[in-house]
């Protein structure tokens, strides 16, 4: 086989008669060098006839996922040496509705009339003792006396969820739909640890529900109250949290971030951030901070990477100047921060540099940096270590010295030896070596010298023992129903307990002592709350409060800018509050420097490329509490030192998770972390890890910019819809309306006017909005069902084509079913321009003359359509996948009157067959011939295949 020597990482892919993927072969030689066969990754998959994925073989030579499916393409049982055996049954609709884990939970799931989830019910492993109980309700508006449910937009919405954490009460929406007020009612601090609550003996069945008692709230402490308010755009603009504190954003022109305020309660408001600028491209130029500080950022002028982020202080002294340098591929391969000095301790010289070395597979496998003196020589760091903290300033002041770390790995990723030298070469350093369960990933033991230690999973593969915890005995860590980390147990006295709402995320943790008589006494509290509040309380022996403070958490879309402390009760002995901890990271998020309102450094933290904190600095953090987010900006529990990201918890000692991943893992490790490469991808919730993109683009914006898109085209889309449905009168107004508009040439002299791109994109639709808005009004006093998820693919139409409603009739067309009047057939308007109206008369006028169904000619579906070409099924309107049976639903992904609907199995077939080579099309396939001839030819082909294959017209 010859290797495509490109970047010396090529990829070969093997596919089958159907174009599905058998087999990925990697190769991981590099340097152009020839492969030998450890170098050759190569995983193999496998198909049943209806395309379903049967099995995984990974490159070890293991079967590392095996599937069974029903009639409908549900999976049903999936079996991993990794996350054991799950079966799962599916109702006709293909919804879930009983499952029963590897751990041997029975999970069973109700839904109303509306198939809507209503109830979660768990049977505990018939080992354990447990008695089933519902871990999860939800309750929904129409329970509700009608009053309060109109008066609270609640109609049809989910109002009460409990969960094993309590209960969140959706307490008010507006007009549109969205979150306006919520009560969040949390377990008590004695109930954690217990048997997760029981949410069956409550009276949801007594309809109407009062709506400001909740059943069983009464049974739990106050709510905490939280409140959100939106712009037109759906964007928050302000939020509430339960203590008084209001976080107000503001966005410029283009849907970004421009400025955020902090208004405590009783106090005046605060800047967090000044202004934001931005470039052509959307990228962050530069953000001006509330506490005099100022972070810009420079891009490589061709491929628009981070080049380098530089914050200065008030008095326009570096803090941090981060400069990258970056591969052909991407990976980041230095980092240099320019604000540092280079710091000489014990003859060597330790610059404020790091370096990162790649194999084949982008995988880290060597990483230079600077660690603390302090550290041990000859021993990792332990597990639950804070780190080396120093406590001397300035940081020249410090004893640093550099470090090199190798890393090796096996076929799927899993490590199998870290080894870690410090100071010069001659420093014998320390190797920690993994050793795995035979045919698994599951981690078995791991040693540095002579000193070993155990590990054990569960039978869905979570780990339940760790040298560190408990003694490395099992019970070390225990698991949900759910698969969420429950306990962990320092020894056999201390332990922690952590709660999670309905969606996975972790409400409340709760630290302290095991008693006698399975008692337990709660000395650490801390109450995670919407809007980004946490409350933290420490306990005294009778359950009292000794202090308490909370943390209001201030984002901007991408990450924490800033974390304002405020004492609420008590006294915390050497610590002083308020304090506000502006947050500087690196190019992976880890929190690097704090600064506080005044600008001045708080800490220092600089981090071994797997998490680890290889050098930590607070010596401008005396009095106050202790820096708990740290690397990729996550939580690090005291109680376990493990990193809480969400769906999973990470063991930065081990540089792995603690559970497999949530999603099948094909090919590759479900444990590994960031796919062996944490310097250049980042994983922000442990589902999936992504490359880097500092700072990218505001995720929330982007949303926010592809609703505004959907907005102005959603009238245009429900036009064409009202003219599918011959609503003829309905729309006359509006027709008279378009007249005034001559569309295309004035759309497209406002996108140029407007600079094209977004910008130019939004003054385009500008010019036909206040009528779209028109026709949405007259449409949805009519015809109202919910369409926007199918508003973009109207989009297309309505901007490019060259009569807006035309477009947007002949799209609607498509998306509405196969029985709609042929409307796609709209002769096409004169002169480059025309106009919208006329085309608004002819859709009209055809959706009343005509009886028939389908487009009136090929022509009408040609336009439609657009032109010929590879990849265009005569026989599909959209291709045949779950979103788009979602979308449109079965009945248009083959049809659209005139033309016939196939099943998946003849569609297979009928695909193979345009993927083959056949006589009388020469060296091309089918499907490439065919792509040279017209629609017309193309429909006729296909007809006399589709009789071929026994399927009539």
């Amino acid at each position: 086989m010859i290797w495509n020597r490109a970047r010396d990482t090529p990829t070969v892919r093997r596919l089958d008669a159907l174009g599905r993927i058998i087999g990925e072969t990697r190769n991981n030689a590099g340097g152009g060098a020839a492969p030998t066969d450890a170098d050759l990754l190569t995983t193999t998959l496998g198909y049943d006839l209806a395309g379903n994925l049967l099995s995984v073989v990974d490159a070890r030579g293991f079967v590392s996922m095996q599937g069974s499916y029903d009639r409908q393409g549900n999976l049903v049982r999936e079996q991993s040496p990794d996350s054991g055996a799950v079966v799962t049954l599916h109702a006709a609709d293909g919804q879930p509705c009983a499952q029963w884990t590897a751990n041997g939970f029975g999970v069973q799931r109700t839904y109303d009339a509306l198939r809507r989830p209503v109830a979660t019910g768990v049977n505990p492993p018939p080992t354990g003792g447990g008695q089933p109980f519902v871990a999860e309700r939800v309750v929904y508006g129409e329970d509700f006396a009608l009053d309060d449910a109109v008066a609270h937009n609640a109609r049809g919405q989910a109002v009460l969820r409990y969960h094993g954490a309590g209960l969140d009460q959706n307490w008010h929406y507006d007009f549109d739909g969205r979150l306006v007020t919520q009560r969040t009612w949390v377990l008590p601090a004695a109930s954690t640890g217990k048997p997760a609550p029981d949410w069956s003996g409550l009276a949801f069945e007594q309809a109407p529900l009062a709506w400001a008692t909740p059943p069983g709230a009464g049974q739990l402490a106050e709510p905490y109250v939280t409140s959100f308010a939106y712009d037109a755009l759906d964007r928050v603009t302000q939020t509430t949290t339960a203590d008084g504190t209001v976080t107000t954003r503001s966005y410029n022109l283009r849907g970004q971030l421009a400025a955020v305020t902090l208004t405590p309660p009783d106090k005046a408001a605060q800047a967090v951030v000044k202004s934001v600028t931005y470039n052509a491209r959307g990228q962050r130029h530069a953000m001006q901070y509330g506490n005099g500080t100022k972070t810009a950022y420079a891009y490589d002028p061709l491929t628009f990477r981070l080049d380098s982020q530089r914050t200065t202080g008030p008095t326009g002294a570096a803090v941090q100047f981060l400069v990258f340098t970056h591969d052909a591929a991407g990976n980041v391969t230095a980092r240099r921060d320019l604000a540092q000095p280079t710091i000489y301790f014990g003859n060597a010289a330790s610059p404020p540099v790091a370096t990162y070395t790649y194999d084949a597979l982008y995988r880290l496998v060597a990483a230079t940096g600077r660690e603390s003196a302090l550290a041990s020589e000859t021993a990792p760091p332990f597990v639950l270590d804070p780190g080396p903290l120093q406590v001397k300033s300035p940081l020249s002041d410090q004893q640093v010295r550099p470090y090199r770390q190798a890393y090796q790995y096996d076929k799927v990723g899993n490590l199998l030896r870290m080894t870690h030298i410090p100071g010069t070469p001659s420093t014998p350093g320390w190797g920690r070596t993994y050793a795995y369960e035979a045919g698994s990933s599951r981690l078995l033991s791991t040693a540095v010298g002579d000193n070993a230690g155990s590990y054990l999973h569960d039978a869905a593969g979570n780990l339940v023992a760790m040298p560190h915890l408990n003694g490395g005995q099992p019970g070390g860590l225990g698991w949900d129903w759910a698969g969420r980390l429950a306990s962990t147990g320092l020894t056999a006295q201390q332990a922690a307990y952590y709660d999670y709402t309905a969606d996975g995320q972790r409400r409340q943790k709760v630290a302290g002592f095991v008693l006698g008589g399975g008692g337990f006494q709660v000395q650490r509290r801390v109450v995670y709350l919407p809007g980004g509040l946490e409350i933290v309380e420490k306990l005294d022996a009778n359950a009292g409060v000794v202090a308490a403070w909370q943390t209001v958490a201030v984002d901007d879309g991408q990450s924490c800018l800033l974390r304002a402390e405020t004492q609420t009760a008590g006294v915390l002995p050497n610590v002083q509050f308020p304090v506000l901890r502006y947050q500087v990271q690196d190019q992976v998020g880890s929190v690097a420097i704090e600064l506080t309102g005044e600008g001045d450094v708080l800490g220092v933290e600089e981090f071994y490329p797997y998490g680890d904190t290889a050098y930590w600095s607070q010596a401008g953090a005396a009095g106050f509490s202790r820096k708990r987010y740290r690397f990729n900006g996550k939580e690090k529990d005291e109680e376990s030192g493990l990193y809480y990201y969400g769906a999973r918890y990470y063991a930065a000692s081990l540089g792995r998770w603690t559970a497999c991943d949530p999603a099948p893992a094909v090919g590759v490790s479900p444990f590994e972390f960031c796919s062996g490469n944490p310097g250049s991808k980042v994983d922000p919730d442990g589902r999936e890890a992504d490359w880097i993109d500092v700072p990218a683009p505001d995720k929330r914006v982007q949303a926010a910019q592809q609703q505004f898109g959907m907005g102005i085209v959603r009238g245009l889309f429900d036009l064409g819809v009202a003219s599918v449905k011959g609503a003829a009168a309905t729309i006359s107004p509006v027709a008279a309306a378009f007249r005034t508009v001559n569309t295309v040439n004035e759309m497209t002299t406002a996108y140029r006017e407007g600079g094209g791109g977004f910008s130019g994109l939004i003054a385009a639709v500008n010019v036909v909005n206040p009528v779209a808005q028109v026709a949405e009004s007259a449409f949805r006093a009519w015809y109202a069902p919910t369409l926007e998820s199918r508003a973009y693919h109207a989009t297309q139409a309505a901007v490019q084509g060259t009569a807006v409603v035309a477009g947007a009739a002949a799209v609607a067309k498509l998306a509405v079913g196969a029985k709609a009047p042929r409307v796609g057939d709209v002769p096409p308007t004169t002169g480059g321009g025309g106009s919208a109206g006329n085309a608004v008369d002819l859709a009209a006028g055809e959706a009343v003359a005509s009886k028939g169904a389908g487009f009136r000619s090929f022509d009408a579906f040609k336009r439609a359509q657009g032109p010929a070409g590879p990849g265009m099924h005569w026989h599909h309107v959209v291709e045949q996948t779950p979103g788009n049976l979602g979308r449109f639903g079965a009945e248009t992904v083959h049809n659209t009157g005139n033309l016939v609907r196939v099943d998946a199995a003849t569609h297979g077939r009928i695909s193979a067959y345009y993927s083959s080579k056949q006589r009388f099309t020469g060296d091309m396939t089918v499907r490439e011939w065919l792509s040279t001839k017209s629609f017309q030819e193309q429909a006729e082909f296909g007809a006399q295949t589709m009789r071929k294959f026994g399927v009539g017209q």
